[in-house]
């Protein structure tokens, strides 16, 4: 057991580190013989399906199978390479479908999917939403990013939803560049210039170097 959860947890880091989709799929493969439990082979079948939002055609079919033989064709995880490949191909019809089919399932990978419906639907506020929760159950900053562009790009615009991913996104990142700067965007929207204010001097901590933080800085004190 112990063997397994270290060799998940080192596939892991290798898929958020872009190792080549077919190298990734090698180790999924050969780790499969030692996902003795439930649990591991559905850890595994995890990776498996997010490898599969990454990768190319060519290896849609290795993914599928792979996950097949460690939770079966029914399982939800096997649907979703599934939903991943209609979506990919441009086929919203049977994307929806798959996903219609999986109603009933809970969990948070499958929301990720259900947000990309959203998205194809252009419900931006609805797919932001479903994104800040997994982004808060995951603490995944780069989630709780993406549910506040979203949140920003909504019409209207869910300034108050932009605002709440990104502070909890800055609560497990507080130097991350990229939720300063929407957030203290967020809050010039809503005349908040002293937040926002806020926003810029950690941007200054951050990149101390930079004279436009300074400035954006300044000019919010000032309002």
């Amino acid at each position: 057991t112990h063997h397994f959860v270290a060799r998940d947890m080192a596939l892991a880091i290798d898929i958020e580190a872009g190792l080549e989709p077919n190298k990734i799929l090698d180790r999924a493969d050969e780790l499969t013989k030692h996902a003795k439990t439930k649990g591991d082979r559905e850890k595994l079948a995890r990776l498996v399906v997010q490898t599969s939002t990454i990768t190319s055609h060519d290896v849609c079919d290795r993914e599928r199978t792979i996950s097949q033989q460690l939770v079966g064709d029914k399982h939800f995880l096997v649907q979703l390479v599934d939903a991943h490949r209609w979506v990919r191909d441009g086929d919203l019809d049977r994307f929806e479908q798959t996903l219609g089919a999986l109603e009933g399932e809970k969990d948070y990978l499958l929301d990720q999917f259900r947000a990309q419906l959203f998205i194809k639907h252009g419900r931006y506020a609805d797919a932001a939403g479903i994104l800040t929760s997994v982004g808060l159950h995951m603490s995944e900053p780069d989630l709780l990013n993406d549910a506040a562009a979203l949140a920003l790009d909504a019409k209207p615009r869910r300034l108050d939803l932009a605002i709440s991913a990104l502070e909890a996104a800055l609560v497990v990142c507080p130097n991350d560049l990229k939720s300063n700067r929407m957030l203290a965007f967020a809050y010039i929207q809503l005349q908040g210039f002293a937040s926002a204010a806020d926003c810029f001097a950690r941007k200054r901590e951050i990149e101390p170097g930079e004279p436009l933080h300074a400035l954006n800085h300044a000019q919010c004190c000032a309002l």
